[in-house]
């Protein structure tokens, strides 16, 4: 008797889909391999499908260039470490802190990707995704105060939650992820508590 699937199941991948994933998966583990033993110089296109064992024109139909090979790893290493994003203004200190010592393992990586995005070569969408959490975890903290005031305090936060706030910290100040995770937090906590002051007494002005 032959085993059949309900006629309501969902139907996984394809076969072919699989084998797409699957070499995806590959080249990502070996670009984040490649930087890891000889930094970003190391990493190329002819060095990924050599490692991974395809072929160049393979390598360049799932990605074309050097950028989005970087952006992708960073964004899979990111994601295999759980993050909730904040959803009221105290959270986000602590939020964005747990994530710059996940910059420290892959530091090549987060760098190239960083210098990309300032070349305007690649996009992250993710980050702009983090941005719009922010802002929405942050408005209760400002929404009384003047919209230029409000702007600014929203823009400073924003850059401290960010992989260049991590590099500045590491290049300038020599702090490694931990300790410039600790800093952000104790900044972004500290800010958060002087918004909601300055809303109160703009909240009390306005009444």
């Amino acid at each position: 008797m032959v085993d059949r699937a309900p006629a309501n199941a969902v139907p996984g991948p394809s076969l072919r889909e699989r084998r797409r994933q699957e070499t995806a998966e590959l080249i990502l583990d070996a670009v984040l391999d490649l930087v890891a033993e000889a930094g970003i110089d190391g990493l190329t296109m002819e060095a990924v499908a050599e490692r991974v064992g395809v072929s160049l024109r393979t390598v360049y139909r799932y990605f074309p260039d050097r950028a989005s090979l970087l952006t992708a790893a960073l964004a899979r290493h990111n994601e295999a470490v759980p993050f909730e994003p904040p959803t009221r203004p105290e959270q986000i200190g602590a939020a964005y802190g747990e994530v710059f010592p996940r910059f420290d393992e892959v530091p090549a990586v987060v760098q190239a990707v960083l210098a990309a995005r300032l070349a305007g070569s690649v996009r992250w969408d993710a980050r702009s995704q983090r941005i719009r959490e922010i802002e929405e975890a942050l408005a209760p903290a400002c929404d009384r105060l003047p919209p230029q005031e409000a702007g600014q305090a929203t823009a400073v936060i924003v850059y401290l939650a960010n992989a260049l706030a991590w590099l500045s910290l590491r290049d300038e100040s020599g702090l490694d992820g931990q300790q410039s995770g600790a800093a952000i937090t104790w900044a972004i906590d500290t800010l958060v508590a002087d918004l909601h002051r300055r809303n109160r007494r703009s909240a009390s002005t306005r009444s």
